[in-house]
């Protein structure tokens, strides 16, 4: 994906209209495909990072407690 150029040219109305459609748009995805959403995000996070805990101790060494 490919980021737009903003026009530096619209004028405060134009912008703000651009801004609430967008906006109402990003309403209308979220309604219907939020929960989806979620999920790919969800499972995204999931294999995207290890959560498997180092080794504090080798495995002979006796806890300190």
């Amino acid at each position: 994906m490919t980021r737009q150029q903003i026009p530096d040219y619209w004028s405060p109305e134009e912008a703000l209209a651009v801004y609430a459609f967008i906006d109402d748009l990003l309403a209308r995805i979220w309604a219907r495909y939020g929960l989806c959403i979620q999920e790919l995000c969800a499972r995204d996070r999931i294999t995207q990072h290890d959560h498997s805990q180092p080794d504090l101790l080798a495995p002979d060494e006796t806890l300190p407690f």
